[in-house]
């Protein structure tokens, strides 16, 4: 439920912001349900980003056809948040407003065959994407 919450809460500070153009970062922009969200933003006026690195759990193919339509619309980010290095460098050139964290590793039978890859993916991605937000970009936010 509280994921729940927080999801209803974004859209709602997205749709009650006094800024018409907003400058978003969408991870995991370039798969189904984050182009779609890319797709709706950039509808409603707002800069974005995408992060994705592209990784081969689903066919990169199918990801590049999922933002064919837009993709001169956005910037595209090729990172792994693996890297934390490379997701700090990101922030540190670019200034975003939003974050719209969508990139996981998708699939129980692999997480349970690569249980680190998962872990390091979606547990201390999370955490370098977190990092340099506080680092770069949310100082002056009351969070």
């Amino acid at each position: 439920m509280l994921g729940k919450y927080n999801f209803l809460r974004a859209l709602l500070v997205l749709r009650d912001s006094t800024s018409d153009n907003m400058r978003i970062l969408v991870t995991g922009g370039a798969g189904f349900i984050g182009s779609h969200l890319v797709e709706r933003l950039l509808a409603a006026g707002h800069t974005v980003a995408i992060l994705d690195d592209f990784n081969d759990f689903y066919d990169p193919q199918i990801k590049r056809a999922n933002i064919a339509g837009f993709v001169k619309d956005v910037i595209v980010h090729h990172v792994d948040l693996q890297d934390g290095a490379s997701v700090r460098n990101l922030f540190h050139r670019e200034k975003f407003e939003v974050i719209a964290h969508l990139a996981a590793r998708a699939g129980v039978r692999p997480s349970i065959q690569h249980p680190q890859l998962y872990y390091d993916t979606n547990v201390i991605g999370t955490l370098h994407l977190l990092e340099a937000a506080r680092l770069c970009l949310f100082r002056k936010m009351n969070i």
